[in-house]
């Protein structure tokens, strides 16, 4: 079924809403991979937002994580790292990219924005899905994050038109909110049933 939305762009946030979330068996092979536990954790979370924002780089990211539980991980342990991290963020939710499948054939216009860091951006856009959407944009390379009212404006203009325009689909309430403070559309992602009732409720 074909899903038209005219004079919209619908953005896709990345991560558990595209993506499933990594599963306990991806973070299992990250820590065997650091030769460790959990305790990795607190300081891959606490870099992400520099990661995402372009100010450190994933090779710096691993190498800190690394510091941070006393161990000096060489080049090919981050890289393995860095593999295995990004693997568990590539299976998709299948009904969400269903859906972009119906937007694609109805017309509509259809963009990511994640916040995410410039490792991945090569590897998405060259993907199966990515590289059928009209843009994808990896916040890292315009060192803005979401839900910060100046790259839901780059976006748009990027994209040629205003920002009420912009209809963002993401599982974070704060991005939400940045998007409807810029006068677009946001929809707090929960299930694909739920995000079909309301691009239907659009088109």
């Amino acid at each position: 079924m074909a899903i038209s939305i005219p004079d919209r762009v619908v953005l896709l946030d990345y991560g558990q809403v595209v993506s499933l979330a990594p599963s306990d068996d991806d973070r299992r092979a990250i820590e065997w991979i650091a030769g460790g536990g959990d305790e990795i954790w607190p300081e891959y979370q606490r870099l992400r937002h520099p990661l995402d924002q372009g100010a450190i780089t994933v090779d710096e990211f691993w190498t800190r994580i690394g510091a941070s539980v006393g161990r000096e991980f060489d080049l090919a342990t981050r890289h393995a790292l860095w593999s295995a991290d990004l693997r568990g963020w590539l299976t998709v939710e299948p009904g969400t990219v269903r859906l972009v499948d119906e937007l694609l054939q109805g017309g509509t216009r259809v963009a990511l924005l994640s916040n995410a860091g410039h490792d991945f951006a090569s590897p998405y856009r060259g993907s199966p899905l990515g590289s059928r959407l009209e843009r994808v944009f990896v916040s890292a390379e315009h060192e803005l994050l979401k839900p910060d009212a100046r790259l839901f404006e780059l976006v748009a203009e990027e994209l040629g038109v205003p920002t009420d325009r912009l209809v963002l689909i993401d599982d974070r309430a704060e991005n939400i909110a940045g998007v409807e403070a810029v006068g677009g559309t946001g929809h707090l992602f929960t299930t694909p049933d739920a995000l079909r009732v309301f691009l239907l409720s659009l088109a």
